[in-house]
């Protein structure tokens, strides 16, 4: 009878739909496998696919069955994805930044506009997301247009933008602003991420359409990044695999001088020879790039060197 009663309860606590830890630790395995097999073909990896493989390979009793079921979830998903990169690379389409006028200066704004191409049509449930938060300082947003960091999509009709307008034989293609919440892996340390997205509620965005985006008033870095990506991912139908888009890039250089840092030693010898080193810095603390007058060593008050002018490079 006890038997009996101790079988029930354990038929009873068993989460329903929980995800088999032996299925998702082998899933894990094989898409490491999968991973390496792709990449020795050149074929671009989802950045998403080795933090997902790792947790399920780590997974646990200590994930919740809600956890595992997310997890089973994009296990799936990305292994439907790497099927289709492997039979077409570049499903996802190209991002490109016409007339970028870059370089641009560290910690200032600036008005981009975007071409996303898509290499397939879209239909209606499609999304494409903005996935460029991990490298600016600013959230970028599709709700207020007045405000700092909005980005807003439009379908290309000739050579004019025209927003929520279709395109070629379809006529009635509309995108609703959305927010994406991407939940973070169980266990992970990072936290859910907040995107803004666009989904395509009416009519179809054909293969080879030009999408306008504008990001207005885009905070950048203060950091004077050699490139900068701006990353796009495009859910090609509705509940699908978010593919990345193959990033297109600014350059950021400092801005103008602000101050001058001058590094020797705190104790010197009389008569002794030391370095000095000169550093000239824009108001964020990057090395100014361009042409560096000479400046002349003075100990007190006595003229004792000259450092030559010349010309930093690009950092």
């Amino acid at each position: 009878m006890r038997c009996a009663i101790l079988l029930l309860l354990l038929v009873l606590g068993a989460p329903a739909g929980a995800a088999s830890l032996t299925d998702i630790r082998s899933e894990g395995f094989r898409l490491f496998d999968r991973a390496g097999q792709l990449r020795a073909l050149n074929v671009p990896l989802p950045p998403d696919l080795l933090p997902a493989a790792t947790t399920a390979i780590s997974a646990n009793d200590a994930f919740s069955a809600e956890e595992l079921r997310d997890l089973e979830t994009r296990l799936a998903l990305l292994s439907g994805a790497l099927d289709e990169l492997e039979l077409d690379p570049g499903l996802a389409g190209t991002l490109a930044l016409p007339d970028a006028g870059s370089p641009f200066e560290a910690g200032g704004e600036v008005t981009l506009q975007l071409v996303y191409t898509p290499n397939r049509d879209l239909p209606p449930g499609a999304e494409i997301i903005v996935d460029t938060q991990q490298v600016l300082p600013g959230v970028i947003q599709n709700l207020d247009p007045a405000s700092r960091n909005h980005i807003e999509i439009g379908v290309e009709v000739g050579a004019a933008a025209v927003a929520n307008t279709g395109f070629g034989a379809d006529a009635d293609a509309v995108f609703e602003p959305i927010v994406d919440i991407r939940r973070a892996l169980a266990g992970s340390l990072d936290g859910d991420e907040v995107r803004a997205a666009f989904r395509l509620t009416e009519g179809v965005i054909f293969a080879g359409t030009p999408v306008a985006i504008t990001l207005s008033r885009l905070e950048l870095p203060t950091f004077a990044y050699g490139r900068l990506p701006l990353n796009l991912r495009v859910r090609l139908e509705a509940g699908g695999y978010a593919y990345p888009v193959a990033p297109a890039e600014i350059s950021l250089a400092p801005q103008r001088t602000d101050s001058i840092a001058v590094f020797a030693p705190q104790e010197v010898a009389s008569d002794e020879r030391v370095p000095v080193t000169v550093r000239v810095l824009d108001r964020f603390g990057n090395l100014v790039a361009g042409r560096i007058p000479p400046f002349d060593v003075m100990v007190d008050g006595q003229f004792r060197g000259r450092i030559a002018s010349g010309d930093d490079p690009t950092p």
